[in-house]
Order: C-alpha cells, then structure tokens, then sequence
C-alpha cells in the first residue's frame, strides 16, 4: 500500500529536513518552504494533491527573506476556508502560543517530537502518537468522502427509476454540497442555484458526480 502524502512547511529547511528524517518512514512527505502571499501558498499546497498538512506555527521567525507576513494557524485557517475537515496539524517550539493561537489545541504538538531517541521514551513515543493519529485523521476524512458519494450515487440511481421525493432531492443537494467543499470550496455551486427537478439536470449532476469521483481518486489513491 502506498502512503499517505503530508505537506510539511517551514522556514528553516534543517527543520524540513529532520521532519523529513522524522516521518517518511510513514509518509510520502511533500516539503515547502512558504512563499510571501498566503494565497498562493495555499494553492500550491492543494495543487500537491496532499492528504494532510503539517505546518511550522511560527513562519516569521527564522525567514531570511523577511516577506512572509503570515504564521502557520492563519495558513490553516485559510486551508478550512478552502477544503471542509481537511487533516491539519501544527508543529511549534512555542506550544503555548501555538495553542492560545489554534482553535483545537489537540492538532498542535511540540517540535520536540521530531528530534527524540528511543532513550528519550515519553518524548518518542509522543512522537509516534502523533504520526498514528495522522494517519488515523487522513483515514477518518477519507471514509467520511466515501460514505457520502455512496449515498449520492445511490440516490441519482434510484432517481433513473423514479422521481426523488423532496427530502431525497434536499439530501442529493446536501451530499453534493459536502463533497465538493470536501475537495475544493472554491469550485462549489451554491446551494440555492442547484435543482434536480428534471432529467435533463440529473444527467448534469450525475455527469458532475463521475468527476468528483474520478478527482476523489486521482487525489487519494482510491
């Protein structure tokens, strides 16, 4: 089985390169240094096809370029802008900063955890906790995708046999809407520009559906 892809960015290319020594006995790691303007950043990232992202919580700190103006839980929160529940976590050498600065404390862990030996036991197995739950967060967001496309497909094929009933066109809608801010929010279709009223606009959800599923795959791998 192949693994999971994880972005890591940071500042310092050492501490690339120790998260790289750290993880990629787990991960396919895809490294990034960040560039100035946090949108692009967040493009580049997506644009990776990654399965969760690691990132530095403080990006200022060491840049010797002094152009990035924004640290890593803002490059978050633009990342939940974007993609729906997407598997996130922050790695910081200040946790209490990175903690008041986080909305869930539970995905930042200290930096520490990369650099442990066997010897330094609660400090290396925190470290492998933390790889056990990134892989565990990649996989609860996969089957979450999955689950709702089942649904979505068995509802548009029962839809070829008979007309949907309202709840079922309302729940169509839903499913669509939570798989394509599962991918990428930016290409959604607002909720109240969407009806399934007809056949002719079916065959266009469905149409829809197979590219969603066809993207789902290229992404994740399954």
């Amino acid at each position: 089985m192949s693994k999971f892809r994880v972005a890591y960015i940071d500042e310092v290319e050492e501490d690339i390169r120790q998260f790289q020594r750290f993880a990629s006995d787990t991960f396919d790691i895809i490294p990034f240094l960040p560039v100035p303007d946090l949108d692009e950043m967040v493009n580049t990232i997506l644009e990776s096809h990654v399965q969760a992202i690691v990132v530095d919580h403080n990006l200022i700190e060491f840049d010797k370029t002094n152009s990035i103006n924004y640290q890593g839980n803002e490059l978050i929160d633009k990342i939940n802008e974007v993609m729906l529940d997407f598997p996130v976590f922050v790695l910081t050498s200040y946790d209490e900063d990175a903690i008041d600065n986080n909305d869930d404390p539970k995905i930042v862990k200290e930096k520490k955890i990369m650099s442990a030996t066997k010897e330094q036991a609660e400090i290396y197995d925190q470290g492998l906790k933390f790889k056990r739950l990134v892989v565990k967060e990649i996989e609860k967001h996969i089957r979450k995708i999955e689950a709702k496309e089942t649904r979505l497909l068995e509802l548009l094929e029962i839809s070829k046999s008979r007309k949907l009933t309202e709840p079922e066109e309302e729940e169509v809608i839903r499913l669509d809407n939570f798989i394509e801010s599962s991918l990428n929010k930016k290409s959604q279709v607002p909720s109240d520009l969407k009806t399934i009223s007809n056949s002719e606009r079916l065959e266009e959800l469905l149409t829809k559906v197979d590219k969603l599923l066809s993207k789902f795959e290229d992404e994740y791998g399954v």
